[in-house]
């Protein structure tokens, strides 16, 4: 069987016939679409500076500034159906005239304009990456890895984390959010 073992080839299989990394990617994606038209209402409505603390804290973990909001006020909003009708896309951001970012400031409409287009993506797909919880590499690595094939105890303990892999991607992703709490004394509250 190579490196891949029997037990990796099942778990593979059972993923493809129950569709459920299908179905991942289907929530991550309407995630994602909500999320657009959230921050197309915000984007449209208002200034960076009235953005809320909480709402500036996300912004700031992904490296978002004020320039790129002024970009992003920009765009001319997409409709992308089912109530979606001022969402925030990449293909909006990249459709701003050069003329328009010119007239708003930018020296380099084609650097802001990307930047701009980057610093969407980024937070649109981490963020989704936290919405629809998924086990990924690094949360294996925590459960099996160092662990040796064909020794009775390591076996014993991958055959423990077998099924456990998605309730403790939940746990740690909540003890990520905890801990990326502003002050002590929220980070206690949440944990």
């Amino acid at each position: 069987l190579g490196k891949t073992g029997l037990t990796d080839k099942l778990a593979s299989g059972v993923m493809q016939v129950s569709g459920m990394s299908a179905v991942n990617e289907w929530r991550r994606g309407a995630w994602a679409l909500s999320a657009m038209d959230t921050l197309g209402h915000m984007v449209s409505t208002k200034d960076f500076g009235k953005v809320g603390p909480n709402d500036m804290r996300m912004l700031g973990n992904y490296g978002i500034s004020e320039s790129d909001w002024k970009v992003w006020k920009l765009a001319q909003l997409d409709d992308l159906g089912h109530g979606n009708s001022a969402a925030l896309t990449p293909e909006a951001v990249g459709r701003i005239p050069d003329a328009d970012l010119k007239a708003a400031g930018f020296d380099n409409p084609s650097e802001a304009r990307r930047d701009a287009i980057v610093k969407l993506l980024g937070a649109i797909t981490a963020e989704s990456h936290l919405a629809v919880i998924e086990p990924g590499w690094s949360e294996r690595a925590l459960m099996s890895g160092g662990l040796q094939r064909g020794n009775a105890r390591d076996e014993f303990t991958r055959s423990f984390w077998q099924f456990k892999a998605f309730p403790f991607t939940q746990f740690e992703r909540m003890i990520q959010v905890g801990l990326s709490r502003p002050n002590t004394s929220s980070k206690v509250a949440f944990l």
